[in-house]
């Protein structure tokens, strides 16, 4: 069950036909149902994700627009109106010896062939332009739901890092005082920790802050207010090792949506450019018309047909428009795809740098801090050892493990946008992410 659940408007007025009682009864069942509904012990990204697809406006906007796009199709493809026409004259109306005049026509026009046809190849690209359009939205909306997630899970991972480093102050401090009652250190080593601990108050009220700086980004692309609270994530799904660049670059330049959507706009200029041509061809107009003026019965059905006759300069000047166009999207194209390969170039050199930091830290700098920690702490214990190298220690140990979630949250988001660049997952349930993992 979603933990972002609300009652619908609809399903209200749907039941507006109850009695009242039965409807107040409904709606306060409703509400407490929704207020008991406890939210979930750890956010999701794939939830998350999930919720912000299904709440951001912009994309039932732009799938609209699509579907305005596609209904064009037809539109384009189709005939125009038949013209029926009919007059008649006044004074043949109750005119003794005359019978009553009248005349009625009915005419089609039909364009040159291939008009039609191509004007809705035009139009059907362009629709599936659109398309394209509408899965760039998402694509960027998911990247900036995991960019934003990478963020929240950083944040409480640097909070629960303060929380560990104030309780390791207090075991130094303890063990500070025991030194010093037993005249073995002097009175400076517990002041120099509660100075420490002072600091990572005020490390705390600055991570606070950015909590709620990252809590207000994430009820925005929820739609909530700034300040509902929301549960704290889940661990970083586990990312695989990325794929060669050669492979990535062919994936970027065939399903990234941008650059498929320029190209697709450039086919239905072509489209537009052969359909500009064809409008140097007459249109042919079928004709049928019933003329009683006539005496002769046998001269008052007639038939025909006619055909425009194309001046040059307007449609000379249309070709001309379409021609130019189609320069600029060849310019858009080969622009937007220099811009996507430079920039997955540099996302992919991020990738591997940030995986190369993750094995350091975790294989060899964590291990080594928490080893230095330990012997210093056991040297202080003992007498042997400097409080300066035991504060020393600590301190370099929280910022290797910060320094560590940091680089987890930020190879997460790098990884995020190497996917929006290779095109994404269709299915937004979908990751090329995982399992889970906590550094």
């Amino acid at each position: 069950m979603s933990p972002f659940k609300v009652i619908s408007p609809s399903y209200i007025r749907r039941r507006l036909n109850m009695p009242r009682i039965s409807l107040f009864c409904l709606l306060w069942t409703m509400v407490s149902i929704t207020i008991a509904q406890p939210l979930p012990e750890h956010l999701q990204v794939s939830t998350l994700v999930a919720e912000v697809l299904n709440r951001n406006p912009d994309l039932p906007a732009m799938r609209a627009a699509w579907q305005a796009a596609k209904a064009k199709v037809d539109q384009e493809r189709s005939f125009d109106d038949p013209v029926l026409s009919y007059g008649f004259a006044p004074r043949t109306i109750d005119r003794k010896g005359l019978d009553f005049g009248q005349t009625a026509a009915l005419s089609l026009r039909l364009p040159w062939p291939g008009k039609l046809a191509l004007a809705g190849q035009a139009a059907e690209l362009e629709a599936d332009a659109a398309g394209n359009d509408v899965e760039s939205v998402r694509l960027h909306l998911i990247e900036a739901t995991r960019s934003a997630f990478a963020d929240w899970y950083f944040i409480h991972r640097a909070l629960e890092i303060n929380r560990d480093d104030r309780k390791l102050l207090k075991q130094i401090r303890r063990l500070a005082e025991l030194r010093y009652a037993s005249g073995s250190a002097s009175r400076q080593d517990a002041l120099q920790v509660k100075v420490e601990t002072a600091l990572l108050d005020h490390r705390q009220i600055v991570l606070e802050r950015r909590r709620h700086k990252i809590l207000a980004r994430l009820n925005t692309l929820l739609l909530r207010t700034p300040d509902e609270p929301l549960p704290p994530p889940d661990t970083l799904p586990k990312t695989p090792a990325v794929p060669p660049l050669d492979h990535l670059r062919d994936l970027a330049l065939g399903r990234h949506p941008a650059l498929r959507a320029l190209a697709v706009r450039r086919q239905a200029n072509q489209r537009r450019e052969a359909l500009a041509k064809r409008q140097f061809f007459p249109d042919l107009t079928l004709r049928t018309a019933y003329n009683s003026l006539w005496n002769d019965e046998q001269k008052r059905l007639s038939v025909g047909a006619s055909i425009n006759l194309p001046l040059p300069g307007r449609r000379r000047a249309r070709l001309d428009q379409v021609r130019a166009q189609g320069l600029r999207l060849a310019s858009q194209w080969q622009s937007q795809r220099a811009r996507i390969l430079e920039v997955l170039q540099r996302r992919y050199e991020e990738v591997v740098e940030s995986e190369h930091v993750i094995r350091l830290y975790r294989k060899r700098l964590l291990p080594l801090a928490e080893d230095n920690l330990a012997t210093a702490r056991a040297d202080y214990a003992s007498g042997a050892g400097d409080f300066v190298d035991l504060l020393g220690a600590e301190k370099h140990l929280s910022g290797v493990r910060l320094q560590l979630a940091r680089s987890l949250s930020e190879h997460f988001r790098r990884m995020a946008a190497l996917e929006r660049l290779t095109g994404g997952p269709k299915d937004p349930a979908v990751e090329i992410f995982a399992g889970e993992e906590r550094p």
